[in-house]
């Protein structure tokens, strides 16, 4: 008897399921698709061999172009992120109030929700409650309906609502006039004079962080006495892991990508053993250098992880990561920052060289990754963040 029949018997049916019996059904039917039989075709002239070295070539060839259209590489095949951009050396942060204390928006702040550049100055926007002072704009990214970049504004016929422009390139246009570069976001504009203050994130949240109007003045992201720490900090996280995933994503070869995803684990590893006695990344307070390290975070599993190939272990390695991450997002306002299902769909859908299917995965979900949409305890940011002194007018207009 065999180990899976029946002594004098025929052999148990086996029920199919219903994938499998669709499958069998549309193959039978001739309804699959198959190809035009190249290898068929012209398997009795040319070796199969030369055949698919040759696509296998062509593939390649045309991957590495658009590769380094979206993202320019060095002679190594490594991703060189272009340089950053302006900060208009006449507008500083502060102002003088009116009598009644209220101010109306003065500045605009265009953002995209996939874009971690973006999200930075997002979370400073929230954590100073600067809504009355700086409106955000909304992009929707879509390089087909862009005339260069990505950036859009809302749906077809929705244009920018403070100049009418229809993408970021036409806004560009016409509030940096002579401006040769990228057309990135974030963009800060100062809404009276209608000019660009800053695209560079960085800079902005500099300009965020000493904007005066806020409802949450005190929270200071760039605390006095911190100064080298904090550079050192943001300069590290900068370009050992919000850069380091994109050098691992753009990569066209495999010893670019070696080493790259090399410095992005060992820059978590240093940072994993960072956080093992520090409630942030500098100690005790939330600073502007959790605030550059969390859109990276927030966005590990679902798109770098899978997408730009940051695989070599799992974030579930890194127990005080995953520490700070949540506590992070357990902050009043950080939350309502940050769309996961949205920037997955932008990710994968609009990075086609990465990901020519245009297939989008549907996990993993935010409750997954142990960041509900709504955190059930939240942290008011003047518990979590440094605090700075206010002047005595400031004061008295809080009371």
């Amino acid at each position: 008897m065999g180990a899976g029949g029946r002594a004098g018997g025929r052999a148990p049916r086996l029920r199919r399921g219903p994938a499998e019996a669709r499958h069998r059904g549309a193959r039978g039917a001739g309804a699959g698709r198959r190809g035009v039989g190249l290898l068929e075709w012209a398997g009795g002239v040319v070796p199969q061999g030369a055949v698919v070295g040759a696509a296998k070539a062509g593939w390649r060839g045309a991957w590495a172009a658009m590769v380094a259209e979206l993202a320019p590489q060095d002679a190594a095949g490594g991703y060189q992120r272009p340089a950053a951009g302006f900060l208009a050396a006449d507008f500083r942060p502060g102002g003088v109030r009116g009598a009644t204390g209220a101010l109306p928006e003065e500045y605009v702040l265009y953002v995209g929700n996939a874009c971690p550049w973006c999200h930075r100055v997002r979370l400073a926007h929230a954590l100073r409650g600067l809504g009355a002072r700086v409106r955000i704009v909304e992009m929707a990214d879509d390089a087909e309906r862009a005339s260069r970049g990505g950036w859009v504004f809302g749906a077809p016929g929705e244009p920018d609502p403070l100049l009418g422009a229809a993408d970021l390139r036409e806004l560009y246009d016409t509030v940096q006039p002579g401006y040769v570069g990228r057309c990135t976001a974030p963009l800060l504009l100062h809404s009276p004079s209608r000019r660009a203050v800053s695209n560079d994130s960085l800079d902005i949240l500099r300009f965020l962080n000493g904007l005066d109007g806020a409802s949450r003045p005190r929270v200071d992201l760039f605390p006095a006495g911190s100064e080298a720490g904090l550079e050192e900090s943001i300069d590290f996280v900068y370009n050992r892991i919000n850069n380091g995933v994109y050098r691992c994503g753009f990569a066209t070869s495999q010893g670019a990508y070696d080493g790259a995803l090399e410095e992005l684990f060992a820059a978590l590893d240093a940072t994993e053993e960072r956080l093992a006695g520090r409630r942030f990344l500098l100690g005790p307070h939330l600073t502007a250098a959790d605030l550059c390290l969390l859109p990276t975070a927030l966005r590990f599993e679902a798109v770098y992880a899978v997408l730009f190939r940051c695989c070599a272990r799992p974030l579930g390695a890194y127990p005080n990561l995953l520490r700070w991450r949540r506590e992070c997002w357990g902050v009043e306002g950080v939350a309502s920052t940050f769309d996961l299902p949205a920037a997955m769909r932008s990710y994968y859908g609009q990075l086609f060289p990465l990901n020519p299917s245009g297939i989008v995965p549907p996990r993993p979900t935010l409750e997954e990754l142990g960041l509900p949409p709504e955190p059930p305890e939240l942290s008011r940011p003047e518990d979590v963040a440094a605090l700075r002194e206010l002047g005595g007018g400031e004061a008295e207009r809080l009371e």
